[in-house]
Order: C-alpha cells, then structure tokens, then sequence
C-alpha cells in the first residue's frame, strides 16, 4: 500500500503536465474558430503562432492578452494558466518528497518503543535500587509520564508535517530519515514546546506540583541537549513556545527533588564533536549514594539511612541477600514437588490434599502440624451474590495421573445476606497441560433448617496446581432458585502457611 501511494504521488506532475498540454490544444482549437469567425483574425493567427512554436510557455504574451480582452472564452481558458502552475509546481515537490521516501526504504509498520530521556532512580543495583526509598520510586514514575507526554507531543509534529499548524510552528525533518523529526533545530523544538503544552494541558498534568516539577525540569534538560548548547536553549526557554514551563515548586520537604538531583547529575557529551556535558548517564550506585548525599537527601526508609550513614555496613548486609533468595527459591520449588507428587499419585484416595507432611521434620515442634490443618485448606470468594466459604479437608479419588474426582467439601459457607450453610459435591477432573478442567454437582445444606434444595451444577477450572480455580454455574436446579454461580477460590492456604513459617524459623 505504501508503495502504490508513493508510485501515485510521483505521478501527479506528470498529470499537470499533461493537463497544462490539453489546455494549449484547447486554446489553439479556441483561437483558430475565433479566427474564423472573424474575431481579430490577425491576433488570433499570431496567438497560434506563438503557441505552435512553445515561445509563450507561460501565456502572458502580447497576442494571447489581445485575444483574451477580446474573447471571454479565450480569456477564461487563459486564467486557468496561473493556477495551473502553482498546482504543478506543489506536484512537482510532492513528487520529489514521494521519491526521497521511495528511496529509505521504511517498512509500512513500525514498532514503536517507549522512550527514555532521563536515567532511574531504580536503575542501578540491578534495577533494584527504587527498592531503597519511596523518593526514588517515585521519580522513576514521574519521569514515565514525562516520556509518555514527549512522545505524544512529538507524534503530532509529526503528523503535523512540514505545515505549520494554528499557534504551532512546522517542524523540520531528517534528511537521512525524513519520517523522523530533527530536533537538533529550533523550528522543531518550538514545535514540541507547543505540542507538550497542549498535551499537558488536555491532561490537566500541571494541577500536580511533583508532575510539574518534574516536566520543567527534564523539557529543560532535553532541550538543551538537542540543541547541543546552553546559551541557545536558554534564549529558546524564554520563547513563549517554551516559557509556560514556568517554575514549578515542591512542597516543603519533599525529597523528590534531591532525588532528582541526585538521579540527573552525571553528564556527558552527547556525541564526538560536542564541546559541552549535557547528555545524562546513569548513575551507578556509588554515584548515585554520593549524589544524594550531596542533595541533602533525607531519607525514609532504614535500608536507605544505613546506605547513606554507613555503605560499608550496608554492603555487607545487603551480600547476605542472596543467600536468602536462594533459600526461599529452593523452598518454593519443594512446596511445588510436594504438590506434584500428590497430584499424580494414582490410584490412591488421598483424604489431605494438602503439602502439610503426616509427620514433622526432625527438629520441629509437632504443634506446627496441629496448627497447619486449623487453618482451612480452601478459601472461595463468591464474586456474584459475595459470601466465603472455608474448607479444611477436601478427599479426592486419583484414578490416573490426568483423572480424578475431587470433593466440594465447604464445612462453612457464609452467604452474601449473612446465612451460614455448609456444601458438598463431587467434581470428575481431568488434567491436560497443567490445566485442571473438571464438571460435576453439589448441594447446599442450611444450617438454619431451611430446606435443601436440588443439588446444581458447576464446573471448575484450575491453575497453578489447582492451587487458584474458577468455578462456575447454577446453584440449585429448584424452580426459582436457579441463580448463578462464579467464585474464585485459592488452596493449599494451610501447606503454604507451614512451609512458609518452617522456612522462616530456618532463616533465623
């Protein structure tokens, strides 16, 4: 598609052209029957003349003019002529942009990607340093919404195209990109100056003072380092394209400008030939440490006090880390094999489906396994009618590895309106990908002598283990009481809740 409207954009000079031709056969086929009907036969005659030989490109000529004043129809085939040239004149440079374009070769679709002018706040420590502070986390977001609005802004310069566009001025292209705007330039930066201000306005982004805060200073930032000069975009920040940044102020005591400080302090050239730092690196973690430090930063949390008071101590406690990740990590893949054994085990009729183990591990205390199974081992939330239900044991007969009939065994249900009743059921599942899909019935029993209606029926769907499962469907086939039924429910609450607090006291 793209080729096929640049191939027509081409030829639209060709089109003119043609057009300008058959508007001098039509003069010349005018003149010759205004000759013939006796109207200044020798000017008409002479008018041909000129035409035939190509001596009056542009019709102005003294026998064209004669015969104009003289003719009405000569005359309005002779004012067609300017505009004619203009049209053909804006052809020919369409042709030339359709040609330009031809030859960069730009795919129809582009994937575009979010930009990013200024460093994190959470990019050193392996992109966990925003884990140190709240300040830094949210500079980080900030400086997102910042990218979001450029990138907009810039999107309609583009689109704008080389027009300028009510208040906005045009912008100017690459050469060697022509689709992408040069904003080495000052007719491209009053452009995006326009266009963020009018973003940031439909958005009402300067009714918050850290969103402000943070646009004027990084428009500040970039635009001097597109322009490669501080003396060039200091006179470009006091034109009105620019000057509505203003000087937005933090609320006393807010550390979101020391972390910006901080954050945007190391510079760089931005290429070979540049004379002036005005491109920003990433702080490494030292760095940035040493540029709170120097911000006057106050810091929030303990981790970020002891990294500002004492790094050394810091560092050596934050070296512990890793070996806790990995005792967390293997003890998260123990829980996961102990549900996959149980899960595949078959035939067998397992009364606990539970991780909770039948015995404790040398050196624990038995209560451990006495106060597991207190808590319940399902919990569902009704997300139509709400309401939860609580189950503590679920038996489940494992026919094979991929077919099983589970049990609805919810010794406590509270409704939604506040009545208590308890339901049990059986659920045939099947098992593929790691996907448990099963579909059975179940039945309602009231704990207020109510009556017990026809049993419904639902089907379910697990993930994880079978860990978190949908289920859905009709609570009862009783006339009237046909309601609908979808519940989101998690499990193994009590064998997550054991291994957790087992590797907790290891830990210590």
């Amino acid at each position: 598609m793209r080729r096929d409207l640049l191939a027509i954009a081409a030829s639209g000079s060709r089109l003119f052209r043609a057009t300008s031709a058959m508007l001098r056969v039509l003069l010349s086929a005018s003149l010759l029957e205004e000759q013939a009907e006796g109207t200044l036969p020798a000017t008409a005659a002479a008018a041909r003349a000129v035409l035939a030989a190509g001596l009056d490109p542009s019709l102005e000529g003294a026998p064209v003019r004669q015969m104009a004043a003289a003719s009405d129809r000569i005359a309005r085939l002779v004012a067609l002529a300017p505009r004619l040239r203009t049209l053909s004149n804006r052809a020919a440079k369409v042709a030339a942009d359709a040609a330009q374009l031809s030859s960069t070769n730009v795919p129809e679709r582009q994937l575009v990607l979010s930009r990013r002018f200024s460093p994190l706040g959470g990019g050193a420590l392996l992109n966990f340093s925003g884990f140190l502070d709240r300040p830094l986390r949210d500079l980080d977001f900030y400086s997102g919404v910042y990218d979001a609005v450029v990138q907009i802004a810039t999107r309609e310069c583009e689109v704008q195209g080389p027009y300028p566009v009510e208040n906005r001025p045009a912008a100017v292209f690459r050469m060697d990109a022509p689709l992408l705007l040069d904003e080495s330039t000052l007719e491209t930066q009053r452009c995006l100056g326009q266009a963020l201000r009018t973003v940031v306005e439909e958005l009402r982004l300067h009714q918050s003072a850290r969103v402000a805060y943070v646009i004027a200073k990084l428009s500040r930032l970039e635009v001097t380092a597109q322009l490669g000069s501080r003396s060039a975009a200091t006179k470009l920040l006091a034109e009105p394209a620019w000057n509505w940044l203003g000087e937005p102020q933090l609320p006393l005591g807010d550390q979101l400008g020391p972390a910006f400080a901080a954050v945007t302090s190391r510079t760089a050239p931005c290429h070979e030939t540049a004379t002036e730092s005005l491109c920003l690196l990433d702080p490494t973690i030292d760095e940035l440490l040493e540029a709170l430090q120097r911000a006057e930063y106050v810091p929030s949390s303990p981790s970020m006090r002891d990294a500002l008071s004492d790094r050394d101590r810091w560092t050596a406690h934050l070296a512990q880390r890793p070996s806790d990740i990995i005792l967390t990590g293997v003890g998260l893949g123990q829980l996961w094999a102990r549900r996959a054994e149980r899960l595949s085990g078959a035939p067998e009729l397992d009364l606990d489906p539970s991780t909770i183990p039948a015995r404790t591990p040398d050196g624990t205390s038995p209560a451990s396994l006495v106060a597991a199974h207190l808590l319940p081992y399902r919990i569902s939330l009704d997300v139509v009618q709400g309401g939860a239900a609580f189950s503590w044991i679920e038996p489940a007969l494992r026919v094979s590895s991929w077919f099983s009939v589970e049990s609805v065994a919810d010794l406590l249900a509270i409704e939604g309106s506040g009545r208590v009743a308890s339901t049990l059921g059986l659920i045939p599942t099947f098992r593929v990908r790691g996907v448990a899909l099963g579909a059975g019935a179940q039945s309602v029993f009231p704990w207020n002598g109510d009556p017990v209606l026809m049993p419904g029926v639902i089907g379910r769907i697990g993930l994880l283990q079978e860990r978190l499962a949908i289920t859905f469907g009709i609570r009862s086939l009783s006339t009237g009481h046909q309601e609908a039924l979808v519940a989101l429910s998690v499990s193994d609450l009590n064998g997550l809740a054991y291994w957790l607090a087992l590797w907790s006291a290891g830990r210590k």
